[in-house]
């Protein structure tokens, strides 16, 4: 995730909002397929539906429950 948010986005993976650490996340199960530069309407709908299901876990209130030592700032 580091490389991308740093490829794609020119930020610490920390850093990323919500909705582009989703555009990750979408288009991981196939890279090559999936373009965070040129996002497709499903690829837009699969960050949508991450995002959602992020706000559903409680955004950093869950990560910071999974990993107290680290910050994040979504």
């Amino acid at each position: 995730m580091q490389a991308a948010a740093q490829h794609f986005f020119h930020e610490d993976a920390q850093r990323l909002s919500r909705d582009e650490a989703a555009l990750l996340a979408a288009v991981l199960p196939n890279p090559r397929g999936y373009r965070v530069e040129a996002p497709t309407r499903f690829v837009l709908a699969r960050r949508d539906a991450i995002a959602g299901q992020m706000s559903l876990l409680g955004g950093t209130t869950y990560l910071n429950k999974v990993d107290p030592a680290a910050k994040h700032s979504y």
